[in-house]
């Protein structure tokens, strides 16, 4: 969508949806005091998803050098502010991630249920974060040395187009869910 003619404002939600042929179980063995792992056959299913919403513009520098060489540079800066968000996929609420006692004085280890799969699996962590990044891209617009000659053709481009820089990136976040290292 555009707004006020020079902002794009932007949305998206993301849904995986992964199917296992068998899960894991975890337990404490008091007399080893180890966690042992169980294989459960069986088709289970875990889903995640996240959204954000992001606005982002253009601005635009020329500089012309006239004079016997004719040529231009140009550089564009692209703004971009995002807010994403994902829930905490270890949330009980979920099932795909459980807590097992970890050693005798019974201290707790948070496991996903799918772990050691192929497919991967929902993430743990919830995130709900401002996103901000700059790019810049700088170009250089020149004449032909050839069309300076009588001869040169009217309908052939008089100028040449060359990326000097075609990417220069300034990205981070601020992740408000966390309690510490929240910039990244």
């Amino acid at each position: 969508l555009k707004l006020l003619n020079y902002i794009n404002l932007s949305g998206s939600f993301s849904y995986n949806e992964y199917w296992y042929f068998e899960s894991v179980e975890k337990t404490f063995n008091a007399e080893t005091n180890s966690v042992e792992t169980t294989s459960i056959p069986g088709f289970v299913t875990a889903r995640d998803y996240s959204s954000s919403v992001a606005l982002s513009t253009n601005f635009f520098g020329i500089y012309q050098f006239n004079g016997p060489k004719q040529f231009a540079i140009r550089q564009r800066f692209t703004p971009n502010i995002s807010y994403n968000i994902r829930p905490d996929f270890a949330d009980p609420r979920f099932g795909y991630w459980e807590e097992v006692q970890n050693s005798a004085n019974g201290t707790p280890l948070l496991y996903s249920r799918f772990e050691g799969s192929i497919f991967g699996r929902p993430s743990s962590g919830e995130s709900q974060a401002i996103g901000f990044s700059l790019n810049s891209v700088l170009e250089m617009k020149y004449r032909k040395k050839e069309s300076f000659d009588e001869d040169f053709p009217e309908k052939e481009d008089k100028f040449v187009r060359a990326n000097l820089l075609d990417n220069l990136s300034l990205t981070g976040s601020y992740n408000f869910a966390v309690d510490s290292f929240r910039l990244s």
